[in-house]
C-alpha cells in the first residue's frame, strides 16, 4: 500500500496561519529557534473593495479559539509604524507565524518517527509502526508500474515563484521590531529578524523547472514586480539591499467554485490503467472496491497552502487508508476523480 505525497520544490518562506500551541505540541518541541519559526503575527492588507468585505467575513467566521480581528489604520500603525494603508481596514492575525518550510519538515518528520517508535514500544497495543521516508522516481520501483504514466492525468498545474532576500545595512538604525507582523498583501513581506526580511512572490504559470537558483535577467524582473509592490505598503523597503533571490515550483489544482482546493484520493484506476497501456500486465485490472483493497492514494495540489493543509490531509488520508474506503474522504476533494 502506498500513499503518493506529490510535492515539487519549494524553496520558498512562506507566511503560515499555523497556531501555535498546536503545532510545537504536535512536534513536541520546547525551543525551536532553529526552526525558523517567529511570532510576529500577519497582518492582510486589503487592496480592494471587495477584499475588505472577504476579510471582514472571514474574520467573522472564524474559529473562536482562532484570534482574528480586523483593524483600523491607526491600530496598524501601532503595530508597524512604516505601514502605509489605502484603506482604513485590515485583518490581523496575532497568533499566526512565519515558517521556514524545509526546517519545519524535517522536525515533523522527526516527530513522526518518534511517534511510530512510541506506539511500537507499546508492546500491550499490538501494534507495530514503521515511518519510512523514500524519494521515488517511479513505480516501478515497487514492480508496479511508472509514476510518469500518471503525468496528464492528474489535473495539476505547475507555478513558478521568484522570492527576494533582503538585509538592512548596520548604518540603518530604523530595524523591523521584534513585534512587527509579517505582511500579506498584492505581494508578501515576511519577517526574519530585525534585520532580514523576505518578499514575494511571483508567478509563472506552467514552468517546469525546479531549479531553486535564479539567473540575473530573471531575479532583475522579478525584483521590477516585488519591489514596487511592496513599497506601496511598506515604504522602508528602499532602506533594504537586496542579497539574492531563490526560486520554487509549485502544483496548483484547479480552481471550482469552493476555491482552489487541494486534490486527494485512491487512484487505482489511474495506475492499473498505466499498467495495462504499457503491457505490463497480461489482461486489464479494474479497480473495485468491493473486491480489492486499495494500494494507491494521493495527496496533491496544495499549491501555496501546503503548510497550512498538510495536518488535515495526513489525518484524512491516514482515516481512509485504515478503513480501505475512499469514501470517508470529503467529497469536495475527490470529486476531480470523476473527470479522470
Amino acid at each position: 500500500m502506498f500513499v503518493l505525497f506529490h510535492f515539487y520544490c519549494i524553496c520558498e518562506q512562506f507566511r503560515v496561519s499555523v497556531w501555535p500551541d498546536m503545532l510545537f505540541w504536535a512536534l513536541g518541541l520546547q525551543a525551536f529557534p532553529w526552526l525558523g519559526i517567529y511570532y510576529r503575527g500577519i497582518l492582510r492588507i486589503a487592496a480592494t473593495a471587495k477584499n475588505v468585505y472577504d476579510l471582514k467575513k472571514s474574520a467573522q467566521d472564524s474559529l473562536s479559539d482562532c484570534k482574528i480581528s480586523y483593524i483600523n489604520s491607526f491600530a496598524a500603525k501601532e503595530l508597524l509604524p512604516e505601514l502605509v494603508l489605502h484603506s482604513d481596514f485590515a485583518l490581523y492575525m496575532p497568533q499566526a507565524v512565519n515558517i521556514h518550510p524545509e526546517r519545519y519538515l524535517k522536525a515533523l518528520f522527526m516527530a513522526c518517527q518518534r511517534k511510530a517508535r512510541d506506539l511500537s514500544a507499546a508492546r500491550s497495543s499490538g501494534i507495530q509502526v514503521s515511518f519510512h521516508k523514500r524519494n521515488v522516481g517511479s513505480l516501478l520501483e515497487f514492480s508496479v508500474g511508472l509514476l510518469p504514466e500518471l503525468v496528464g492525468k492528474l489535473p495539476l498545474s505547475t507555478c513558478k515563484g521568484i522570492v527576494a532576500h533582503l538585509e538592512l545595512p548596520t548604518a540603518n538604525r530604523e530595524i523591523y521590531n521584534n513585534e512587527s507582523p509579517s505582511i500579506l498583501s498584492s505581494a508578501w513581506l515576511a519577517a526574519q529578524g530585525p534585520r532580514k526580511i523576505l518578499i514575494g512572490a511571483t508567478k509563472e504559470w506552467g514552468s517546469f523547472n525546479t531549479s531553486c537558483d535564479v539567473s540575473i535577467e530573471e531575479a532583475s524582473l522579478a525584483l521590477k514586480e516585488l519591489l514596487p509592490k511592496i513599497s506601496t505598503v511598506y515604504p522602508a523597503v528602499k532602506n533594504w539591499m537586496v542579497l539574492g533571490t531563490r526560486a520554487g515550483l509549485r502544483a496548483m489544482p484547479p480552481r471550482t467554485s469552493l476555491g482552489a482546493l487541494p486534490l486527494i484520493g485512491c487512484i487505482d484506476n489511474l495506475v492499473l490503467e498505466s499498467m495495462q497501456k504499457d503491457k505490463l500486465f497480461g489482461k486489464r485490472n479494474t479497480y473495485s472496491s468491493q473486491k480489492v483493497i486499495p494500494r494507491y492514494w494521493f495527496v496533491g495540489g496544495l499549491g501555496s497552502r501546503g503548510l497550512i493543509y498538510h495536518g488535515l490531509l495526513g489525518k484524512l488520508i491516514a482515516k481512509a487508508v485504515a478503513s480501505g474506503n475512499q469514501d470517508v474522504l470529503p467529497s469536495e476533494l475527490t470529486s476531480w476523480m470523476l473527470s479522470c
